[in-house]
């Protein structure tokens, strides 16, 4: 039986060697484990961060998790205080290659002939951003993915959260799969990125 559960500070050592072993974050170094466990541990004590992990409880081990922030300025802002020197040794490749592509404070209006790019909320709506979710390979194709995000919408809503986005490759086509089947309305942006985003549903 799988069961899904917010990760706190009591379970995030599970979760730190899932998400080493899986290593989702594109934006960070395979070689930045320390910084990896600062920001699982950011996402699991601050109230800024949702992390909601998927557990297998016959084995009983981890096999999944999905994680979300809102008020993204101030809760990179916190890490990259807390922990300058990982942050910079983990992301910085990552910022450099991005460095002409999406900004974090870019400017939320766009021309009418020319697509969206990324922003961090829509109408002045409380909005959440999807850090990265992750599955054990055994365990795709059984839904556990749109389960996890079911979850995340459940404990989202609960902190009066309204939407939640998804930033997707183009080419990712298992990533724009999952989305659509956990009820994310898909909208092309610039860069060859699909924005994916998702009304939470508060009466859950």
């Amino acid at each position: 039986m799988i069961k899904f559960e917010l990760c706190d500070k009591n379970n995030i050592e599970d979760t730190a060697n899932l998400f080493y072993s899986m290593s989702p974050a594109g934006w960070v170094r395979a070689s930045a484990p320390c910084f990896k466990k600062n920001l699982l541990h950011a996402l699991a004590t601050d109230a800024r961060g949702t992390l909601v992990v998927a557990n297998d409880a016959d084995v009983p081990i981890q096999i999944g998790y999905v994680a979300a922030i809102e008020y993204p300025v101030f809760f990179w802002g916190k890490i990259i205080l807390d922990h300058p020197l990982s942050f910079l040794s983990a992301t910085l490749p990552y910022i450099l290659k991005k460095l002409r592509g999406i900004m974090l404070l870019q400017p939320k209006t766009y021309s009418e002939n020319s697509p969206p790019r990324f922003q961090w909320s829509r109408n002045n709506e409380r909005t959440a951003r999807v850090l990265f979710i992750g599955v054990l390979e055994k365990y795709r194709g059984q839904a556990v993915g749109t389960r996890l995000y079911n979850a995340l919408f459940k404990e989202l809503a609960k902190k009066g959260c309204e939407i939640l986005e998804a930033h997707i490759d183009a080419g990712n086509d298992a990533s724009l799969k999952l989305h659509a089947q956990a009820g994310f309305s898909m909208t092309k942006c610039a860069m060859g990125e699909f924005l994916a985003h998702h009304r939470v549903n508060h009466r859950e």
